[in-house]
């Protein structure tokens, strides 16, 4: 009898177990604009750009929220729908590259599929950050084009958020507001000309 009280006790355990090992994850925050499966996306990138190493990883510093914030509260409507148009090719192609739906992606998957879309030629990399430059009435508009404009805006609004952080100002590099004074003209120096 206690055998068997203790199988039905472990039987959901067990179950909840086998189940997160499936690999669908999800995000420990909320998100103002992006989709569960967006959000994902914009930490797992963020984490590939600035990884956890001897300094802390992008989602520590809440990058990933910086960009869902920076997407909900500041960029117009435009660069919104180009953003979003950017993330639905840059799941296609991501299921393409590792087959693989997004949220059953680990950080293996992300960084393979953003060193394809990173790790470029000069000549290359040039013509991605003319494209990416464009406005969209400029160009034709194609895949190419939403999902650098995708990329490209989680790097930048990634590293802006990762450099400006307190944890990096305060703890990492020692940022001290509260400057010496800085007096430009002192008597009885004399400098040879």
């Amino acid at each position: 009898m206690a055998l068997s009280t203790g199988y039905v006790v472990a039987t959901p355990t067990l179950m909840q177990i086998l189940s997160s090992c499936e690999g669908n994850q999800r995000v420990n925050w909320q998100p103002l604009f992006l989709s569960e499966e967006q959000a994902y996306a914009v930490e797992k990138i963020s984490n590939v750009i600035i990884p956890q190493g001897i300094l802390p990883a992008a989602s520590t510093v809440n990058t990933p929220q910086f960009v869902d914030l920076v997407l909900n509260e500041v960029v117009d409507h435009k660069t919104q729908n180009i953003f979003l148009k950017g993330a639905r090719v840059f799941s296609s192609k991501f299921k393409v590259l590792t087959d693989k739906n997004i949220l059953k992606a680990d950080k293996q998957d992300f960084q393979k599929v953003i060193e394809v879309y990173f790790n470029l030629e000069d000549e290359d990399a040039n013509q991605v950050v003319d494209l990416a430059n464009s406005k969209e009435e400029d160009i034709i508009p194609s895949d190419t084009y939403y999902l650098y404009k995708y990329l490209l805006f989680i790097r930048y609004y990634s590293l802006y958020a990762y450099t400006s952080s307190e944890l990096l100002q305060e703890e990492v590099l020692k940022y001290n507001p509260y400057t010496f004074t800085f007096t430009p003209c002192v008597s009885g120096l004399e400098f040879d000309s």
